[in-house]
């Protein structure tokens, strides 16, 4: 449910076999830098992600991270997201689904 509170959908690729899914991070200031002026600094690299598949098409989500710069002291600041299974690329529920039906 994250995704949706602070990532918005850019665009959606219906193929044959697959759906992708591109989201952009909302502009919300990370928290602790609400008292800074924070200046959009465009994004990470998008991070591709697999999901449950819909409608026999496999979900891939194609998240942009957004970055900031600290106007005070030059840094560049970013919020750490935690939406994927350690060590895959698949969201968390989809991972513990498949490891589940491999028992």
């Amino acid at each position: 449910s994250e995704l949706f509170d602070y990532f918005e959908i850019v665009q959606v690729i219906v193929n044959e076999k697959t759906i992708d899914v591109h989201l952009d991070e909302m502009n919300i200031l990370p928290e602790g830098y609400q008292t800074e002026k924070l200046i959009s600094n465009g994004f990470h690299g998008s991070v591709v992600i697999q999901d449950f598949p819909i409608r026999e098409r496999a979900l891939f989500l194609h998240v942009r991270r957004r970055k900031w710069q600290v106007e005070s002291s030059g840094h560049i600041i970013s919020r750490e997201w935690d939406i994927t299974s350690k060590g895959a690329r698949y969201t968390k529920g989809f991972a513990a689904f498949l490891k589940e039906i491999s028992r």
